[in-house]
């Protein structure tokens, strides 16, 4: 693993897992939604990001790592 900071932030991915399973029925689901949108507008618009899901199954937000900017993050 390279720890070495890095200047191209296009290189930066991250994938957030989600739990949608019946633990996570109405608060709790809100909760963790809110808390999505919160990481996802502090890492750098140059940076990329997915969203995994699960429950009884796994889902993908996207088929691949979209750009964080303004468009992709409501």
């Amino acid at each position: 693993i390279n720890n070495e900071p890095t200047e191209n932030y296009s290189d930066i991915k991250y994938l957030f897992v989600l739990d949608r399973s019946g633990s996570m029925d109405g608060k709790r689901m809100e909760l963790a939604k809110k808390a999505l949108k919160l990481f996802i507008k502090s890492i750098d618009n140059h940076s990329y990001y997915n969203i995994l899901s699960f429950g009884s199954s796994y889902e993908m937000m996207e088929e691949s790592f979209i750009i964080a900017n303004d468009d992709n993050v409501d």
